[in-house]
């Protein structure tokens, strides 16, 4: 029960920290996708590219493209220790931009789609994270075994001193 308990906590939080981690990527896609379309619509490269480097702040991005609706890359950011970190896993998150304004402005026969934000993500924050709650999570499992052990030895003592008494005082009353 013990175990069985211990690996369900455990699985559970380790679900909450990958959603975390996708919906903290995908809320930062999101968000530099709104602020970069007026970058995008004036073509302010220099724009895009600070706020790209503004956005390289966050520890676990590596690198940051604003692309156009033909795919090109307009703009590319990356961390500079990015290249020396080969061996960590990287994950992508996507977000389109959009043309905003208020439904008076904007035509829906228009087609608003301006481009697209590309945020590769290492893993290497999940990664330790996860390996700490792992950690803690066996170390919480062998403290719940010897706990349970513990008391079983110590029930099992009781019933058994009991029993054992018994039979040597039935053997006293035999001879």
């Amino acid at each position: 029960l013990t175990l069985l308990l211990t690996g369900f906590f455990t699985f559970t939080r380790l679900h909450d920290l990958r959603d975390e981690t996708t919906n903290t990527g995908q809320l930062i896609a999101n968000q530099l996708a709104v602020a970069t379309e007026y970058g995008v619509i004036a073509d302010n490269r220099q724009l895009l590219k600070n706020l790209l480097q503004a956005s390289l702040a966050t520890p676990q991005i590596r690198f940051l493209e604003v692309r156009d609706p033909q795919e090109k890359i307009i703009v590319y950011a990356e961390q500079a220790g990015a290249a020396k970190q080969d061996g960590s896993q990287i994950e992508l998150f996507n977000a389109a931009i959009h043309r905003q304004g208020s439904p008076a402005q904007v035509r829906p026969s228009d087609n608003n789609y301006l481009g697209r934000v590309v945020i590769g993500m290492s893993n290497d924050s999940f990664n330790s994270r996860q390996q700490l709650i792992l950690l803690k999570a066996s170390l919480l499992g062998m403290i719940a075994l010897l706990l349970t052990f513990i008391m079983a030895r110590q029930l099992a003592q009781r019933i058994s001193q009991p029993i054992s008494a018994m039979a040597q005082a039935v053997k006293a009353i035999e001879s």
